[in-house]
């Protein structure tokens, strides 16, 4: 068995990852979180704090860019769902419009119906009429 000496940069690991978990838990996938890890760096005199905070300018880069990387990622997901609901519901209110034409409703009403335009509405009448 191996004996490991406490005081050792396994506890001091051991007692940044509860530190870590304990601040996501807190604050979520934030940099509160890991700047808060930096902050309990500051106050341990152990091999690995001293090791983390001479890289804290290098870590705080590196999460700043997977924050950026990530927000720009939601940010083109939310877009992307809105454009397709967006779209779902314009052909929807397309297939719409082709049965009110065929039941003999004007533009003007279609349009206030569908919330077509009644420019949109003639050119969906002109595309199953030909």
């Amino acid at each position: 068995m191996i004996s490991i000496p406490k005081g050792g940069i396994i506890d001091d690991y051991v007692e940044i990852c509860k530190t870590i978990d304990r601040l996501i838990i807190e604050y979520g996938y934030e940099k509160y979180a890991v700047k808060g890890v930096f902050d309990f760096c500051k106050q341990r005199n152990g091999a690995l704090s001293k090791f983390i905070l001479s890289r804290e300018v290098e870590i705080m880069g590196l999460y700043e860019e997977l924050w950026t990387k990530e927000g720009n990622i939601e940010m083109n997901l939310k877009a992307a769902r809105e454009e397709g609901m967006a779209e779902g519901e314009r052909s929807a209110n397309t297939k719409i419009a082709k049965t009110l034409l065929l039941k003999g409703f004007s533009n003007k009403e279609i349009a206030e119906i569908t919330s077509l335009s009644e420019e949109e509405i003639i050119r969906i009448s002109k595309s199953f009429s030909s």
